[in-house]
C-alpha cells in the first residue's frame, strides 16, 4: 500500500520491467481544493489529472467497490513505468502563508497495480510492497483452454507490413481498437457507423459493471513492419451498454470522450447471406498485442482467407460463418470483412479451426433501432461519410376483389442497386421480389410494408394501407417449360384461382398448332428448331380468364461430328490432316491423334510423327464437337525405313582451372542443321558446319554422351563418351 497523507509533494514512480502498460488503482482518493494527482510517464508525453472536482478519463469496477470518486483506476500509462505526482495548489502571496491540510482532509492511497506483459505471457506475483498483478488474459476464464485459432501456418502480420501491398485493409483497420476490461482480460472491438457505437463480444463485456471497468484503445500498432517500436494509443474509458446478447455473443456499447477517437473512422457493416469462397480479412488485438492483420491464410488454395462454411455452429446451432483466416485469444470481438465490399460479415468469437464469427445478419435485426433502422456504411462511404446512400423504397399496387398485384419498379439507388425486395402483406404472410402478386384471404384493410436493400447493405421501407373486396377475382396464368430436343412438357400447374378453381387451359404453341384441356400439363413436338411465341389462357369456375406467354427457344439435338483424315509418308516420317473432318451442325474443338505405336496421345487438327520401325500401325483420330458428341475413324498406315546416309562423330574433352568443354567434329550429315545431344538431352540446334564447343559443362561432370542427329529425322550418330 502507498499513501500520501497530507503530504504537498509526494511523488512515486512505479516501475515493472518489460511491461507493455501500467494502472494503477486508488484505494483511497480525497483531496481539498485545488490539489491534483498526476499520472504520467517518466517523458510526461502521456498525463492524467485526477482532483475532486474535475477528472480525466478513468474506470471504475462496482464489483471492487469502485464508486468513480473516492474509489478507481486510473486510465493505463503505457510502457514500464508510470509517475505518479500529488500537486499542490499554489500560495497566493497576497494570501500570507498558505498551510497543508491535515491528513484527515487528503488521503491518497494506491492498494494495486495492473500490468500488462508482451504477448500472451500471463503471470500473477507481488511486485515490492504492493499488490501487483500481471494481468493480460486471452479472452475468457484463466482456468478454460483456449482452442487453437492458428490454422496452419501463422499468418497473421503487423498492420504496418500490408500498408503498401494492400492499402484498403490496412485503412479500413483504422477503427479497430485493443480493449482492456477490469484490468484482466483483453479482447478487440470496433467502431460501427459514424454515431458512439462500437461492438464487441458478449463474453468480453457481459453488463455494465464490466464496461464501467474498461479501456478502450485505438492507435495501438506497429509503427513500422520490421521494428518494434509502437505508437502512442489514444484511450477512452467504456461509457454505456446499449445492447448484449449471449445466445449471439455481441455487445453493442459507447465510450467516454468519443470526440477523441472520431479520426479513427468507422466500420459498415454488410447484412446479406455471404457465400463460402468469398474472400475475408480480420483486423484483430490477438493476445493484447498491437493490431495484427489476417489476410493470408495457407489453409486455403488461393492462399488468402475466405469464408470456408456457411452455417456454423456458435453459442447457438447455425449462427456462425466458419473461416480458417488466423486469430489468436484476444481476437475475440473482432470484426470480420468482406474484401469485395470492405463490410463487416460477422463478429468474431470462437477458435478451433474452423475459427468463426456470428454473422451480422443476425446481430442486426437486434441491434437497429440503434442505427434508426439504417444499415450503417464505412467512413468510405454511408452515414455522412460523403459516400453511399440509403435506397428508396416504393411501389404501386392494384387489386381487382382479393387479387393484388405490387410493382416495386419505382424503388431506387442514387449510387448503386437493389439487390432485394421483401414484402410483408400485414395477413400473417410474406414474398420476395420486384413485382409480386398475393390474394388476400378476405375483405379489409391490410398493412402492406415493402423493404428494400441495396448492395452496399443499405435498407430503405415503404408502408401502405390497401383495402381489398370480396368478389370474383381473376385467375392468374402462370406455367414453365422444359424441353429436350424439339420435345417440350408443358405445366400451368402454377396456375391459381384465388377465390375457386381452374376450369380450363388453352395452349398456343406459337407454331400453328394448340390445346384445349382441363388437365394443367401439355407436352408438344415442334418440327424444326427456333423461336416460338407460347401463350397460356387459364378460364376460372365463374369463367373469367387470365393470359401468360413466353418466347419459347427449341434447339433440335445435336448431330454428331464425322472423322476423316488424310496423311502421307516419306520413309518413318509421316504427315496427318484431320481437316477433312466435319461438324453438321456445329465446330469441332478436339482433335485427338492414336499413332498406333504406343506414344502418348497427342492433339491438334494437323500433326507429324517418325515412326521408330518400318510396319504396318493404325491410326486413330477421335474428334468432339462443341456439344461434347465424339466420333473416331481408323486407318492403316504402312512405312518403310529410308536408307540413312551414316553420321561419324569425334569428340574431346578439355579441362582448365576447374572449367570444362567438349570438341565436337563430325561428318556425312546432310541437313543444314544439326541437332546435338547430351545425355539424352537436346543441347542446341546448330549449323552444320562439322564442328562445335560445347563450354556448358558443369563443373562437377566427370564424363558425358554425345550424339548428333539430322534436324527433323531419325538419322544420327553412335553416341560417344568422353571423359574430363
Amino acid at each position: 500500500m502507498i499513501s500520501a497523507d497530507g503530504n504537498p509533494h509526494a511523488d512515486w514512480e512505479i516501475h515493472h520491467p518489460g511491461a507493455s502498460f501500467i494502472k494503477i488503482h486508488f484505494a483511497t482518493f480525497r483531496l481539498p481544493r485545488g490539489w491534483s494527482v498526476e499520472v504520467s510517464n517518466p517523458l510526461g508525453t502521456e498525463v492524467y489529472r485526477y482532483s475532486e472536482s474535475r477528472k480525466s478519463d478513468y474506470t471504475a469496477d462496482p464489483r471492487e467497490g469502485d464508486d468513480g470518486r473516492s474509489r478507481f483506476s486510473a486510465m493505463s500509462i503505457s510502457g514500464d513505468s508510470a509517475i505518479v505526482r500529488v500537486v499542490a495548489t499554489k500560495p497566493n502571496p497576497a494570501a500570507g502563508k498558505s498551510k497543508a491540510p491535515s491528513a484527515l482532509k487528503q488521503r491518497v492511497s494506491i492498494d494495486y497495480y495492473m500490468v500488462g506483459l508482451p504477448g500472451n505471457d500471463i503471470e500473477t506475483g507481488g511486485v515490492s510492497s504492493l499488490d501487483a498483478f500481471s494481468s493480460l488474459e486471452a479472452s475468457g476464464s484463466k482456468n478454460k483452454p483456449v482452442p487453437e485459432s492458428t490454422c496452419g501456418v501463422y499468418d497473421r502480420q503487423h498492420v504496418a507490413c500490408y500498408e503498401n501491398s494492400h492499402p484498403a485493409e490496412f485503412d479500413h483497420s483504422w477503427p479497430v481498437a485493443k480493449i482492456i476490461v477490469s484490468g484482466s482480460i483483453a479482447c478487440t472491438a470496433w467502431r460501427v457507423g459514424a454515431g458512439n457505437r462500437l461492438f464487441t463480444n458478449h463474453h468480453c463485456i457481459e453488463n455494465q459493471d464490466l464496461l464501467s471497468a474498461t479501456e478502450v484503445w485505438f492507435d495501438y500498432q506497429r509503427l513500422r513492419c520490421q521494428y518494434s517500436e509502437v505508437s502512442t494509443p489514444v484511450k477512452v474509458s467504456g461509457g454505456t451498454l446499449l445492447a448484449t446478447s449471449s445466445a449471439l455473443d455481441y455487445t453493442l456499447f459507447t465510450v467516454a470522450n468519443f470526440d477523441s477517437i472520431e479520426p479513427f473512422g468507422y466500420l459498415g457493416l454488410d447484412i446479406s447471406q455471404a457465400s463460402r469462397g468469398d474472400r475475408i480479412y480480420i483486423p484483430q488485438h490477438g493476445g493484447g498485442n498491437p493490431k495484427q492483420l489476417a489476410i493470408e491464410s495457407d489453409m486455403n488454395l488461393g492462399g488468402l482467407c475466405e469464408i470456408d462454411s456457411e452455417n456454423e455452429d456458435g453459442n447457438t446451432s447455425g449462427t456462425d460463418y466458419g473461416y480458417y483466416c488466423d486469430t489468436w485469444g484476444g481476437s475475440s470481438g473482432s470484426p470480420v470483412l468482406l474484401a469485395d465490399n470492405h463490410r463487416v460479415t460477422a463478429l468474431h468469437h470462437h477458435g478451433g479451426c474452423f475459427n468463426s464469427g456470428v454473422k451480422m445478419s443476425l446481430i442486426w435485426p437486434e441491434v437497429s433501432t440503434h442505427f434508426d433502422g439504417i444499415v450503417p456504411g464505412g467512413d468510405d462511404g454511408g452515414d455522412g461519410g460523403g459516400g453511399d446512400t440509403p435506397p428508396t423504397a416504393a411501389f404501386d399496387a392494384s387489386c381487382e376483389y382479393l387479387q393484388c398485384a405490387f410493382d416495386a419498379t419505382e424503388s431506387s439507388d442514387a449510387d448503386g442497386s437493389i439487390v432485394s425486395y421483401q414484402w410483408n402483406w400485414g395477413d400473417g404472410s410474406s414474398a420476395s421480389g420486384i413485382s409480386p402478386a398475393h390474394a388476400f384471404a378476405g375483405a379489409g384493410t391490410y398493412q402492406v410494408v415493402l423493404t428494400v436493400l441495396d448492395n452496399d447493405g443499405l435498407s430503405a421501407q415503404e408502408t401502405q394501407f390497401i383495402t381489398v373486396a370480396e368478389g370474383n377475382a381473376d385467375p392468374v396464368a402462370a406455367f414453365s417449360v422444359t424441353c429436350d430436343g424439339l420435345s417440350c412438357s408443358f405445366d400451368a400447374g402454377a396456375s391459381s384461382d384465388p377465390d375457386g378453381t381452374i376450369a380450363l387451359y388453352e395452349w398456343s404453341f406459337g407454331d400453328g398448332s394448340g390445346s384445349s384441356d382441363t388437365f394443367a400439363v401439355q407436352s408438344h413436338d415442334y418440327a424444326t428448331g427456333g423461336d416460338y411465341p407460347v401463350m397460356l389462357t387459364v378460364t376460372d369456375d365463374d369463367g373469367a380468364q387470365s393470359s401468360a406467354s413466353t418466347s419459347l427457344s427449341v434447339t433440335p439435338p445435336n448431330q454428331p461430328p464425322i472423322a476423316d483424315f488424310e496423311f502421307s509418308c516419306t520413309g518413318l516420317d509421316c504427315s496427318f490432316d484431320g481437316s477433312p473432318s466435319q461438324d453438321p451442325d456445329g465446330v469441332i474443338t478436339e482433335y485427338a491423334w492414336d499413332f498406333g505405336d504406343g506414344s502418348p496421345v497427342v492433339h491438334g487438327v494437323q500433326r507429324t510423327h517418325v515412326f521408330s520401325d518400318a510396319g504396318i500401325y493404325e491410326v486413330t483420330l477421335t474428334i468432339a464437337d462443341d456439344a461434347e458428341a465424339s466420333q473416331f475413324v481408323n486407318r492403316a498406315v504402312e512405312v518403310s525405313a529410308v536408307e540413312q546416309n551414316p553420321i561419324s562423330l569425334q569428340v574431346s574433352g578439355d579441362k582448365y582451372r576447374g572449367t570444362k568443354s567438349a570438341t565436337l567434329t563430325w561428318g556425312g550429315a546432310l541437313s543444314g542443321f544439326v541437332e546435338i545431344w547430351r545425355d539424352g538431352a537436346l543441347l542446341i540446334t546448330t549449323e552444320n558446319d562439322g564442328e562445335y564447343v560445347d563450354n556448358d559443362v558443369h563443373n562437377k561432370t566427370k564424363s558425358a554422351s554425345y550424339r548428333v542427329c539430322e534436324t527433323g529425322s531419325v538419322n544420327c550418330s553412335d553416341s560417344v563418351d568422353v571423359t574430363f
